[in-house]
C-alpha cells in the first residue's frame, strides 16, 4: 500500500509540475525571450569600446532607422519593447518606443559613439532588470 501511495504522490507531483510548466509557458513567452535577448545585449556590450554604447538598426520602416537603445522591456505574453532615442538629421533627438511581437524580433545591434553630453554617464550593462516587465 505504501508503494502505491508513493506512486500516486509521484504522479500527482509530475502532473502539478507539468501544469506549472504549461502555465508559465503560456504566460511567459515574452519574458523568456526577454531573458535571452538581455544575454545577447550583455554579450554585445561587453565587446564595445569605452566610448561606444549599444544601438540598433531597424530595416522594416521603409529605410534604415538607427536608435540608441536605453532600455528593453516586455509585456507577457507576446511583446518586447525597445526604448531609446533616434537622432534627426539636424542632430536633435526624439524619444522612440518600438513594440514588437515576439514572432517579429529582428534587431541588428551596432556600436554607436557615445554623444559628448553623455560621455561622463556610466553605461549600464544590460540596462535595469528590476522594472522591465509591464505585467501587473
Amino acid at each position: 500500500m505504501n508503494e502505491k501511495s508513493n506512486s500516486k504522490d509521484q504522479m500527482a507531483n509530475k502532473l502539478f509540475e507539468n501544469f506549472e510548466q504549461t502555465r508559465m509557458a503560456e504566460k511567459g513567452f515574452a519574458s523568456v525571450l526577454y531573458e535571452r535577448l538581455m544575454l545577447q545585449i550583455e554579450d554585445f556590450e561587453s565587446r564595445l569600446k569605452t566610448d561606444e554604447e549599444i544601438g540598433a538598426r531597424l530595416a522594416s520602416f521603409g529605410g534604415v532607422y538607427t536608435i540608441r537603445i536605453s532600455k528593453v522591456g516586455f509585456q507577457n505574453p507576446y511583446f518586447i519593447i525597445f526604448y531609446g532615442y533616434h537622432e534627426n538629421e539636424d542632430g536633435s533627438e526624439h524619444e522612440v518606443q518600438l513594440v514588437q511581437h515576439i514572432s517579429q524580433i529582428s534587431v541588428l545591434f551596432i556600436g554607436l559613439k557615445v554623444k559628448e553630453k553623455d560621455r561622463d554617464a556610466k553605461r549600464i550593462s544590460g540596462f535595469g532588470k528590476d522594472s522591465d516587465s509591464l505585467d501587473e
